[in-house]
């Protein structure tokens, strides 16, 4: 009936206006903070995670999983944490000491040592070793934001000094621990408190209409979400250190790098010298791989020779010995754990370099997995205090850049060696699909990442100088690392038509056959012009090529344009 039609209607356009309403409702009060009024800001107690002597622990303003401890007017803080975080502490468990690295020289703490105000140096709870955070203010150069007085205790811990960004909330708002005004409430935000915002923004980003939170941090550490409406514009303020901490200090070259990589595996290989230079130009430094670990213990063979590095002093070519890993008797998660094993190494390696005169060492470790992390970064730090001494220079090689290998700790290896090494190559290898040894996505991808962590006048480049035949054969792909010579030979023998891939940066081409097809990602002297390229737009140290003997005399144009 028409009565019926009528209330029908007048249902349903009542429920749409409730929708309506609903809907209106929500984003006003998205954007005005409604919402928030409907739940309970959280204790600090539920928001730290701690009560009595556990201390809330923060790091450069996020909070950490892990707690401290409050102990006798100390806090203590986990060492498995420290040594994970903070870059010179280490755990000797062959001495049972904590080792701490300076510049030049190291700490050694017992168990059973105290700090500077005569309280124990460790607390073992539940046989887990804790750390006074008066050791760590004695040999870290951090800031301690302290509210272990407090009946929720908790510290921040900063290290992460230079500029930083701050704003003003505007009118009465929350802080969320997600970027919804649904999420748990923190703390209330009062107009004219200033924040400081935990993520750095240009101004175009900030400006943007897709940017609607910020993760910001209160003085009295809270950290939390906040609408960006609530913030006045953006401030520019600055963290500097004043601790009196011991500098690193590192030796720089007052010219861009020009690294060659010689392959020296028996003694009589160092009569190659004169052929393997012969070709280039701008070369300035010479690696030879004279140092070759043989087991777990610190044993190694060495092919050093004194006439070497004077024909190379000769020429104006500094000598950067290499000691690599690549023995399979060598394991190197158990070697570098053994203090005796390090010793060894650095000490036989300063011995050589004084009786041979050789001008710096080059620590190639490739292959090593995660929990080799910590010792690997402790014989970096002991062998670093020994070159430092000695006025040697150090330089580590690490693989590009990638989410599998970030445990390289580029950062702390960059704070203690004078050059990092990118070994831009190695995107496809044996056990891989066919594809490039180094497009320059991947090169550039790797060191944009890496200049994250590690000073762009500090950041070599390498680049190979081979290249890899592919082959394809009932289904099993395989492949054979090859020269640029040899590769430009093989080419020409096979008459392989190549193309220009502008995406990769490099030639292509392959040959096919019934039952087989054979491919070749080149490398040659325009796709290494745009390794170049990269190496100067970035301003980056300069250039490492592996290796000597590979190329051919035209690649020397190329590459001498880094120093140029």
């Amino acid at each position: 009936s028409l009565n019926f039609m009528k209330k029908a209607i007048t249902r349903f356009l009542a429920v749409v206006f409730l929708l309506m309403v609903a809907i209106v409702g929500y984003f006003v009060s998205d954007y005005f903070g409604i919402f928030a009024t409907k739940k309970n800001i959280m204790s600090d107690r539920d928001y730290y995670h701690v009560s009595g002597e556990r201390v809330g622990l923060f790091y450069n303003f996020n909070q950490q999983s892990t707690a401290a401890i409050y102990r006798d007017g100390v806090v203590y803080l986990p060492f498995s944490w420290v040594q994970s975080t903070l870059s010179n502490f280490y755990w000797s468990d062959d001495q049972k000491v904590m080792l701490v690295a300076q510049p030049t020289s190291m700490a050694r703490i017992g168990l059973k040592d105290k700090d500077k105000t005569g309280k124990p140096a460790f607390i073992i709870e539940n046989e887990t070793k804790y750390l006074s955070l008066n050791i760590i203010t004695q040999y870290a150069d951090v800031r301690i934001d302290d509210f272990s007085g407090d009946e929720i205790r908790h510290i921040n811990i900063f290290d992460n000094w230079g500029d930083y960004q701050t704003a003003t909330i505007e009118r009465e708002t929350k802080m969320y621990t997600k970027e919804a005004v649904t999420a748990d409430q923190v703390r209330k935000l009062e107009p004219g408190e200033k924040v400081r915002l935990l993520d750095y923004y240009s101004d175009d980003e900030y400006a943007s209409k897709k940017l609607k939170w910020v993760k910001v941090a209160t003085d009295d550490n809270h950290t939390g979400y906040v609408k960006k409406s609530f913030l006045s514009a953006l401030e520019v303020a600055s963290d500097l250190s004043t601790n009196d901490m011991p500098k690193y200090t590192s030796i720089h070259l007052d010219k861009p790098i020009v690294l060659g990589w010689h392959q020296v595996t028996v003694q009589a290989a160092n009569g190659g010298f004169d052929e393997a230079i012969k070709d280039t130009k701008g070369l300035n430094v010479i690696s030879p791989t004279w140092f070759a670990l043989s087991d777990n213990d610190g044993n190694y063979k060495s092919y050093e020779s004194e006439e070497y590095v004077q024909k190379a002093h000769a020429q104006g070519i500094q000598v950067w010995a290499l000691v690599d890993n690549f023995n399979t008797n060598v394991n190197s998660e158990v070697l570098l754990a053994k203090s005796a094993a390090r010793d060894k190494i650095i000490s036989g390696m300063i011995k050589s370099a004084k009786k041979y005169k050789f001008d710096g060492i080059n620590v190639d470790f490739e292959q090593i997995r995660q929990n080799a992390k910590p010792h690997y970064i402790e014989f970096i730090r002991e062998l670093s205090i020994a070159c430092r001494k000695n006025n040697l220079v150090l330089s580590v090689d690490v693989p590009n850049y990638a989410d599998y290998n970030a445990f390289y700790s580029r950062k702390d290896l960059a704070k203690i060696v004078d050059y990092v090494v990118n070994m831009g190559y190695d995107e496809h290898t044996n056990g891989t699909s066919m594809g490039s040894v180094s497009s320059i996505g991947y090169v550039k991808k790797g060191l944009e990442r890496t200049l994250k962590e590690v000073p762009a006048e500090k950041l070599i480049n390498g680049v190979p100088f081979y290249t890899r035949i592919w082959t394809k054969k009932n289904g099993e792909t395989t492949s054979k690392a090859i020269g640029i010579s040899d590769a430009k030979a093989w080419i020409t023998q096979n008459n392989v038509d190549l193309t220009w891939d502008d995406k990769l940066g490099q030639y292509y081409g392959e040959i096919k056959t019934d039952d087989t097809k054979q491919a070749i990602w080149m490398e040659e002297e325009k796709s290494l012009g745009l390794k170049v390229d990269l190496i100067k737009e970035k301003n980056l140290a300069g250039v490492g090529c592996w290796k000597l003997g590979f190329e051919p005399s035209s690649i020397w144009d190329v590459i001498d344009r880094v120093s140029q």
